[in-house]
């Protein structure tokens, strides 16, 4: 369940339980792992919807028709019209 709360409100309130140091650093540390997790998450579904918008062009086709269009792709004249940034 996802709930809004003021941070502010969150730590006087946590100060208010009179925990010692070590149960402080111990909330804290834990609070920086949970959200390291839930930003690679993120991350990786991120990355998963772009591969998918990529892949997504190649998703009716047969992994042999794949090959062969790369393949063909790489031998075509269209590798040598590619030309560097600086030419002019």
């Amino acid at each position: 369940m996802d709930a809004v709360i003021n941070i502010g409100s969150f730590l006087n309130f946590v100060n208010s339980m009179s925990l010692s140091p070590k149960v402080k650093r111990w909330l804290g540390e834990r609070l920086i792992h949970e959200a390291k997790e839930e930003e690679a998450k993120l991350e990786y579904k991120e990355k998963l919807g772009l591969l998918g918008s990529i892949a997504g062009s190649w998703s009716d086709v047969d992994i042999d028709t794949m090959k062969l269009s790369i393949q063909e792709g790489r031998q075509s004249d269209d590798m040598n019209k590619i030309m560097m940034f600086d030419e002019k």
